[in-house]
């Protein structure tokens, strides 16, 4: 082999190198919702219930042989766990309605070091049930809030192109609108997490660098107030109607449609122009 060649082949490994370094250390960036889980009185009435939205089961989780929960999709990086109210292996339900929301990460382990730093404390990066890369950390109300990365022999990898139901009202989980007790502590909570925000009237939006368009809403907290599913919908118009022929109790305000599954959980589909609407 020549010199010259040799060369040639030591300058293209050291180029691999660099560029395999620059995406490790890549600062991590939280791109949108990757699930909500919501505790339901009935499963199978909820994944019923959101069949009539047009979202499909993609998979389910399963605990010796029998079904723990099940993942509704969205679209092919969005999903809603629904779980039982009460938990397999579990004496005692749980609460009923919002359970947890989870964002996706471009990089697990770096998001990971990264909410370490900024003084929170997660727990350890593993292999979630879907075969994702996941972890969690707890919120200021003692709940859990996590971020997954999504990698190629996961179940939502392996769904890709699947299950996507052809009359879905929506493809776009753009996320929550939460009431929460303490203001200053869940803004505190979520700037450590990445976000920013700003405030607007009594409710404080928050969103991620790397998706302006994803929004977590934070309002104060009310008697009996539940959190809040927020959708992009193309057309709200046509959408409440569909829903009406679906047979489901439609409310309209402005451009939104509020539906309500059967334990009262509310979906508000909001309408935006059809570029923002599809993700």
């Amino acid at each position: 082999m020549s010199l010259k060649r040799m060369g040639w082949i030591a300058a293209a490994m050291l180029s691999t190198q660099i560029i395999a370094t620059a995406q490790n250390t890549a600062k991590p960036e939280l791109t949108g919702v990757a699930h909500v889980a919501l505790r339901v009185s009935d499963v199978d009435a909820e994944v019923q219930f959101l069949g009539k939205l047009g979202f499909e089961q993609a998979f389910a989780h399963e605990q010796n042989g029998r079904r723990a929960f099940v993942f509704v999709k969205i679209n092919d990086r969005e999903f809603i766990e629904v779980h039982p109210h009460t938990p397999l292996n579990a004496t005692a339900p749980q609460p009923l309605g919002f359970n947890h929301i989870c964002y996706e990460t471009t990089n697990a382990n770096a998001q990971y070091a990264n909410w370490v730093a900024n003084g929170l404390n997660p727990t350890q990066v593993a292999k979630g049930p879907d075969g994702t890369l996941e972890f969690a950390v707890t919120d200021p109300a003692g709940g859990v809030t996590e971020a997954l990365e999504f990698v190629p022999d996961s179940q939502p990898a392996k769904d890709r192109g699947q299950h996507l139901g052809a009359k879905r009202v929506s493809d776009w989980l753009m996320g929550i609108e939460m009431p929460v007790s303490d203001m200053q502590a869940w803004v505190k909570f979520y700037e450590k997490l990445g976000f920013s925000g700003s405030s607007q009237e009594k409710t404080v939006r928050l969103s991620s660098p790397a998706n302006r368009d994803l929004q977590i809403v934070l309002r104060p907290a009310g008697a009996n107030e539940k959190t809040n599913l927020l959708f992009a919908v193309k057309n709200a118009k046509n959408t409440a109607e569909q829903l009406r022929g679906a047979g489901l109790a439609v409310e309209t305000v402005k451009n939104q449609v509020i539906v309500h599954d059967p334990d009262g959980n509310t979906m508000v589909l909001m309408q935006k122009s059809a570029s923002q609407a599809q993700k």
